[in-house]
């Protein structure tokens, strides 16, 4: 008696545990092939439609949406994509350093496809062998390059010293901020020397140690990049009557400059800056202006 009432419960059990375990895999089955159908299709005109497409034919797809299915001829289709995913606003970085944003509509191993606005029908392919990141964030690159800057020195008003203009230098690097993309630090020093014109044993120079902000505005080929900074002059005056007058000033820089790219990674241009040098009792105006060579890294 208790072998037979045994034998019944374990049937019983295993009857409901297989009665649990088909429905639990129609469930699963059901909802996973209502996932895995679902689709979107773009449009020609720009509009995005999400559903479950259930008849396909030759002239065009009956899609569903909700409780609605409306037909959609095939001349009105510009891509079919499975699972449902949306667009994601994404951020591209070349290797050339541009940036360009864009919604993602279509990748694959070769290429990525990117829409200006989310339900515009234009639509820009760019090529993985030119990309260097894509992200969903705001790319920030370094972007570090170094120059040198041959330029001419004007001393506007040397404070009485009569100084001439003469041929200098400026060297430095510059890299990407954080707080946009258009927005670089420079930092730079040089060498200036001048001499009197009326004393010709007369004689000034000075290493300005400079740190700037510069904006660039325009095209990552072609633009105008306006700058503001400041730093510290180590000047040093010859009297000319056997007197050497050292002293730290204060260096304020304004000024802007025109550039190109030349080469994938070289870049070329004109500059003109004011500086100010101040040391507590003295003061220089001065203005500088030459061409720029910049190598990015």
């Amino acid at each position: 008696m208790i072998f037979r009432y045994t034998m019944f419960f374990r049937i019983k059990v295993n009857f409901r545990s297989s009665g649990i375990s088909v429905m639990l895999a129609c469930f699963i089955f059901f909802f996973s092939g209502t996932m895995l159908s679902a689709e979107i299709v773009y449009l020609r005109d720009g509009k995005v439609l999400n559903g479950v497409i259930t008849r396909e034919g030759k002239d065009g797809i009956f899609l569903k949406s909700g409780d609605s299915e409306k037909e959609i001829l095939q001349k009105d289709i510009l891509r079919i994509l499975y699972g449902n995913q949306e667009m994601e606003e994404v951020y591209v970085l070349f290797k050339d350093g541009r940036i360009t944003k864009g919604f993602l509509v279509d990748q694959d191993e070769e290429k990525i496809v990117l829409r200006s606005e989310r339900y515009s029908p234009d639509e820009r392919t760019i090529q993985r062998r030119d990309i260097r990141e894509v992200s969903k964030d705001n790319i920030f690159p370094a972007d570090l390059e170094i120059f040198l800057k041959p330029m001419y020195y004007l001393p506007v008003d040397s404070g009485g010293a009569d100084l001439e203009p003469s041929l200098s230098f400026l060297a430095g690097m510059g890299f990407n901020s954080m707080i946009t993309s258009n927005l670089r630090i420079v930092l730079e020093t040089g060498y200036i020397k001048s001499e009197s014109s009326t004393n010709d044993k007369q004689s000034f120079q000075v290493i300005p140690v400079t740190f700037s902000f510069e904006y660039r505005i325009g095209s990552p080929d072609f633009f105008a990049a306006p700058r503001i900074g400041a730093g510290v002059g180590i000047m040093e005056f010859d009297t000319g009557e056997g007197e050497v007058k050292k002293s730290n000033a204060l260096d304020l820089v304004a000024g802007a400059g025109l550039y190109f790219r030349m080469f994938s990674r070289v870049y070329v241009g004109l500059f003109c800056d004011y500086m100010y040098l101040y040391d507590g009792s003295d003061s220089l105006q001065n203005v500088l202006a030459g061409i720029s060579c910049a190598y990015r890294l």
